[in-house]
């Protein structure tokens, strides 16, 4: 017996629409690295005023306790992530219209594909230069981390710290800006992530994503209040961040065996 397979209807894309779509991405772009940037630099604040905390008692005239500088820290680090939070809500929201080109097969009219091609190759050499120096950023946030590493707490380490954040969180903030400029042109162009084959791929990854979300909001849930509850106990602010990759990593392993078993 013979088997058809449907195919889903492409998408058609004019040129309106791509300069719109590409324009839409320019001004979301920056907001957008800027609210992972802010993901970073809360939790070290809040870390670094944890750690400061520790000797501040012996050379601070206010005298603050080092559990009041804790509280500050996290309701520092709250604001700064409510904010990127904010910021990513409302790019997302820009972005929301143009949803059927990351996730549908295109046709690009005539001339878009050119016009496309133009507009990435003009800024191509600005974007290498861009991630370049967001890579050397994030290596040489090495330099003060080692050095606060030396000096293990108090004010020292809270600086060097915090410098190291800094510098991660511009390298990150070329990189994540410049990425999103790339992927903007490889959506419409149906290249690299964003092929045919690889947009099929990505639905069923969707699909089983949004089945477990409930699952994933109780787990992280749970390992935030683990993560306040344990620092606060232990006042060991600067090692129990590492709570989170471990758990993300976690997570992952955890899905990944429940989609496996589901698929046998």
């Amino acid at each position: 017996a013979s088997t058809s397979k449907t195919v889903a209807p492409k998408l058609s894309v004019s040129l309106d629409t791509a300069t719109e779509y590409l324009d839409a991405i320019a001004r979301t772009s920056r907001p957008t690295a800027g609210a992972i940037t802010l993901f970073i630099l809360g939790p070290a604040l809040l870390v670094s005023l944890a750690t400061y905390s520790e000797d501040a008692l012996y050379f601070d005239p206010m005298h603050i306790s080092p559990d009041a500088m804790g509280i500050a820290g996290i309701c520092i680090m709250m604001l700064f992530i409510a904010a990127g939070v904010g910021l990513l809500i409302l790019q997302d929201m820009k972005l929301a219209k143009f949803k059927q080109l990351k996730e549908a097969s295109l046709e690009l009219q005539y001339g878009v594909e050119a016009a496309v091609r133009r507009r990435a190759e003009s800024t191509e050499s600005l974007r290498y230069v861009q991630q370049a120096a967001g890579v050397c950023l994030t290596i040489l946030s090495a330099i003060p981390f080692l050095i606060a590493s030396y000096y293990g707490t108090g004010l020292t380490f809270a600086l060097g710290f915090f410098v190291a954040a800094i510098l991660v969180s511009l390298g990150v903030y070329l990189l994540v800006y410049s990425g999103i400029l790339r992927d903007g042109y490889r959506v419409l162009l149906q290249e690299g992530d964003f092929s045919h084959d690889k947009k099929s791929n990505k639905r069923d990854h969707r699909s089983a994503a949004l089945k477990y979300r409930p699952i994933a909001k109780a787990y992280f849930g749970t390992i935030a209040l683990l993560y306040v509850g344990y620092s606060f106990i232990t006042k060991d602010w600067k090692s129990s961040w590492i709570i989170w990759p471990v758990s993300a990593l976690l997570y992952h392993i955890i899905i990944s065996i429940l989609n496996a078993l589901k698929k046998k």
